[in-house]
């Protein structure tokens, strides 16, 4: 069951992403992640990412088999330092983006939009990589470590696409974080935190940028 499950999610996200890939790359959609110049196309790119929001939410039926709900992979049940030290870095690191980039940035209103994209990706990706694909592997290796590595790799191995071997390098350690944080927290929700405040400088950001 595990390995028909892991096989089945792994065929459904490579599908989802070619797909977008093919209308990203023939512009037949714009990349949610770039600025628009209009507070109404801001919200638009949220429209953009939503299928993919849909997809990480539906992927949780490869896991309906557990014997635990999805509310109990989301409440936090204990408290670990991991926590804090993911807080600190995915803070660090929006701030770093912030002050090292030379920018203006447009109006207040545009605010809104940014940050429930970056919200968005946050949640979707968790969902996706330290929710469903972390379980499903460690059902199958038995070991935490080892899916955590894997979930990993796999998270990095999507972001090379976007920023190439050093992006690709940063997020398969970011991954190991997460997961890190998701196993001794043992709970979804801290790294979803941590990954929303690292969003606000990675996602958020760039629709903030005036062009």
């Amino acid at each position: 069951m595990p390995v028909r499950a892991l096989a089945g999610f792994m065929a459904s996200l490579f599908l989802i992403g070619g797909a977008a890939g093919f209308l990203l790359t023939r512009k037949l959609i714009p990349w949610p992640f770039h600025g628009a110049d209009t507070i109404a196309d801001t919200y638009g790119r949220i429209l953009v990412y939503l299928p993919f929001a849909g997809f990480s939410l539906l992927s949780l039926l490869w896991i309906r088999g557990d014997q635990r709900s999805i509310s109990d992979f989301i409440s936090w049940k204990r408290f670990s330092p991991t926590f804090l030290a993911g807080f600190i870095l995915s803070a660090g690191y929006s701030i770093y983006l912030y002050m090292t980039h030379d920018f203006a940035l447009k109006g207040l209103l545009f605010v809104p939009p940014a940050m429930m994209l970056g919200l968005l990706n946050a949640v979707s990706e968790e969902i996706l990589f330290r929710l469903v694909f972390f379980q499903l592997l460690i059902q199958l290796t038995g070991s935490w470590q080892r899916a955590n590595l894997i979930q990993a790799v796999l998270y990095g191995f999507i972001h090379l696409f976007i920023g190439g071997p050093v992006f690709f390098l940063s997020a398969v350690g970011y991954g190991l974080l997460l997961g890190w944080i998701t196993r001794t927290n043992e709970s979804l929700l801290p790294a979803t935190i941590c990954h929303f405040i690292a969003d606000i400088g990675a996602v958020s950001l760039p629709l903030l940028i005036l062009a």
